[in-house]
Protein backbone atom coordinates (compact mmCIF):
# COMPACT_ATOMS: atom_id res chain seq x y z
CA UNK A 1 0.00 0.00 0.00
CA UNK A 2 1.21 3.30 -0.95
CA UNK A 3 0.22 7.01 -0.82
CA UNK A 4 0.58 9.32 -3.64
CA UNK A 5 0.57 13.00 -3.07
CA UNK A 6 -1.00 15.43 -5.71
CA UNK A 7 2.27 17.48 -7.23
CA UNK A 8 0.54 20.61 -7.71
CA UNK A 9 0.09 20.62 -3.83
CA UNK A 10 3.11 19.17 -2.75
CA UNK A 11 6.30 19.97 -5.11
CA UNK A 12 8.70 21.94 -3.68
CA UNK A 13 6.39 21.99 -0.23
CA UNK A 14 7.50 19.31 1.07
CA UNK A 15 11.50 18.14 1.47
CA UNK A 16 11.19 14.82 -0.29
CA UNK A 17 12.58 15.31 -4.39
CA UNK A 18 9.09 15.37 -6.10
CA UNK A 19 6.83 16.00 -3.10
CA UNK A 20 5.62 12.82 -2.82
CA UNK A 21 3.51 12.38 -6.12
CA UNK A 22 6.03 9.73 -7.62
CA UNK A 23 6.77 6.00 -6.63
CA UNK A 24 9.54 3.83 -8.29
CA UNK A 25 7.66 0.27 -7.34
CA UNK A 26 11.21 -1.48 -8.15
CA UNK A 27 13.06 0.79 -5.87
CA UNK A 28 9.92 1.11 -3.13
CA UNK A 29 10.75 4.78 -2.63
CA UNK A 30 8.72 7.95 -2.97
CA UNK A 31 11.80 9.95 -4.10
CA UNK A 32 11.86 11.69 -7.68
CA UNK A 33 14.92 11.03 -9.65
CA UNK A 34 15.79 7.75 -9.48
CA UNK A 35 13.64 5.39 -11.76
CA UNK A 36 9.69 6.74 -10.80
CA UNK A 37 7.42 4.58 -12.25
CA UNK A 38 4.01 6.78 -11.63
CA UNK A 39 3.13 10.39 -10.74
CA UNK A 40 -0.13 11.79 -9.87
CA UNK A 41 -0.78 15.31 -10.90
CA UNK A 42 -4.36 17.35 -11.83
CA UNK A 43 -6.00 14.08 -10.69
CA UNK A 44 -4.08 12.29 -13.69
CA UNK A 45 -1.60 9.16 -13.32
CA UNK A 46 1.29 9.14 -15.43
CA UNK A 47 4.44 6.76 -16.04
CA UNK A 48 7.33 8.02 -18.10
CA UNK A 49 8.98 11.14 -17.08
CA UNK A 50 12.85 11.55 -17.97
CA UNK A 51 15.00 10.54 -20.61
CA UNK A 52 14.53 7.89 -22.69
CA UNK A 53 11.91 6.33 -20.20
CA UNK A 54 8.15 5.53 -20.86
CA UNK A 55 5.44 3.01 -20.12
CA UNK A 56 1.58 2.25 -20.47
CA UNK A 57 -1.18 2.05 -18.54
CA UNK A 58 -4.81 0.83 -18.83
CA UNK A 59 -7.45 1.18 -17.17
CA UNK A 60 -9.10 -2.12 -15.79
CA UNK A 61 -12.54 -0.46 -14.60
CA UNK A 62 -13.64 -2.11 -11.54
CA UNK A 63 -12.63 -5.22 -11.77
CA UNK A 64 -10.84 -6.64 -8.28
CA UNK A 65 -6.84 -6.33 -7.85
CA UNK A 66 -6.47 -10.45 -6.54
CA UNK A 67 -8.18 -10.86 -10.23
CA UNK A 68 -5.42 -9.83 -11.92
CA UNK A 69 -2.86 -11.75 -13.73
CA UNK A 70 -0.67 -12.26 -16.36
CA UNK A 71 -2.62 -14.73 -18.62
CA UNK A 72 -5.46 -11.71 -19.36
CA UNK A 73 -6.03 -11.23 -22.41
CA UNK A 74 -6.30 -7.26 -21.68
CA UNK A 75 -2.83 -6.96 -20.96
CA UNK A 76 -1.10 -9.09 -23.13
CA UNK A 77 0.54 -6.24 -25.17
CA UNK A 78 1.88 -5.01 -21.94
CA UNK A 79 2.94 -8.65 -20.69
CA UNK A 80 4.64 -9.39 -24.13
CA UNK A 81 5.91 -6.41 -24.99
CA UNK A 82 10.00 -5.55 -25.52
CA UNK A 83 11.38 -2.38 -25.29
CA UNK A 84 14.05 -1.58 -28.52
CA UNK A 85 17.46 -1.08 -27.77
CA UNK A 86 18.37 1.40 -30.12
CA UNK A 87 18.06 4.65 -28.87
CA UNK A 88 15.99 5.80 -32.03
CA UNK A 89 13.60 3.10 -32.11
CA UNK A 90 13.38 3.68 -28.28
CA UNK A 91 12.29 7.73 -29.41
CA UNK A 92 9.56 6.12 -31.39
CA UNK A 93 8.25 4.00 -28.98
CA UNK A 94 8.27 7.14 -26.64
CA UNK A 95 6.18 8.87 -28.01
CA UNK A 96 4.09 6.36 -29.49
CA UNK A 97 3.42 5.35 -25.52
CA UNK A 98 0.93 8.52 -25.68
CA UNK A 99 -1.47 6.50 -26.98
CA UNK A 100 -0.46 3.50 -28.36
CA UNK A 101 -3.16 1.26 -30.25
CA UNK A 102 -2.93 -2.43 -30.13
CA UNK A 103 -5.09 -5.26 -30.78
CA UNK A 104 -5.58 -5.86 -27.03
CA UNK A 105 -7.27 -2.55 -27.28
CA UNK A 106 -5.65 1.35 -26.66
CA UNK A 107 -2.89 2.16 -23.89
CA UNK A 108 -1.62 5.15 -22.82
CA UNK A 109 1.00 7.05 -20.60
CA UNK A 110 -1.50 8.97 -18.49
CA UNK A 111 -5.15 7.99 -17.09
CA UNK A 112 -7.79 9.59 -15.08
CA UNK A 113 -7.45 8.53 -11.81
CA UNK A 114 -10.77 7.04 -10.67
CA UNK A 115 -11.74 5.78 -7.16
CA UNK A 116 -12.51 2.18 -7.06
CA UNK A 117 -10.77 1.36 -10.73
CA UNK A 118 -7.69 -1.30 -10.98
CA UNK A 119 -5.05 -0.31 -13.79
CA UNK A 120 -1.99 -1.75 -15.11
CA UNK A 121 1.42 -0.16 -15.55
CA UNK A 122 4.20 -1.44 -17.33
CA UNK A 123 7.07 0.81 -16.80
CA UNK A 124 10.33 0.51 -18.65
CA UNK A 125 13.22 2.91 -16.94
CA UNK A 126 16.17 2.36 -19.14
CA UNK A 127 19.43 1.23 -17.13
CA UNK A 128 16.90 0.86 -14.27
CA UNK A 129 14.32 -1.56 -14.16
CA UNK A 130 11.03 -2.46 -16.13
CA UNK A 131 8.14 -3.56 -13.98
CA UNK A 132 4.61 -4.72 -14.98
CA UNK A 133 2.19 -3.36 -11.71
CA UNK A 134 -1.61 -3.92 -11.07
CA UNK A 135 -2.85 -1.38 -8.84
CA UNK A 136 -5.89 0.12 -7.64
CA UNK A 137 -7.18 3.29 -5.91
CA UNK A 138 -8.92 2.67 -2.69
CA UNK A 139 -9.27 5.82 -1.40
CA UNK A 140 -9.09 9.46 -2.74
CA UNK A 141 -8.22 11.83 0.46
CA UNK A 142 -9.83 15.62 0.84
CA UNK A 143 -6.60 17.27 -0.67
CA UNK A 144 -6.55 14.65 -3.42
CA UNK A 145 -3.89 12.14 -2.47
CA UNK A 146 -4.46 8.52 -3.16
CA UNK A 147 -4.05 5.72 -1.29
CA UNK A 148 -3.36 2.79 -3.80
CA UNK A 149 -2.93 -0.72 -3.36
CA UNK A 150 -0.42 -2.47 -5.98
CA UNK A 151 1.02 -5.93 -6.61
CA UNK A 152 4.03 -7.24 -8.60
CA UNK A 153 2.98 -8.96 -11.85
CA UNK A 154 6.56 -9.19 -13.61
CA UNK A 155 9.80 -8.03 -13.07
CA UNK A 156 11.66 -7.81 -16.60
CA UNK A 157 15.48 -7.71 -17.42
CA UNK A 158 16.74 -4.01 -16.70
CA UNK A 159 16.43 -2.56 -20.07
CA UNK A 160 19.83 -0.45 -21.74
CA UNK A 161 20.13 1.53 -24.07
CA UNK A 162 22.26 1.29 -27.37
CA UNK A 163 23.34 4.41 -28.18
CA UNK A 164 22.98 5.33 -32.13
CA UNK A 165 26.52 5.97 -33.85
CA UNK A 166 26.73 9.33 -35.50
CA UNK A 167 27.92 9.78 -39.45
CA UNK A 168 30.60 12.01 -40.04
Amino acid sequence: VIRLLPRETYDNVLAIHGGGAYYSFARKTHEYGYGSDIELQRGGLSVGFAGADYGFIVDLDNIPLANVTQQMREIKFLVDYRPPPMLADIRKEQTKSREYQTDSGMFSSRVLAMLGHTYVLRSIDFETSDVLIAFSIGRRDVDGSLIIFWKLLANYEKPTIVRDKIEN
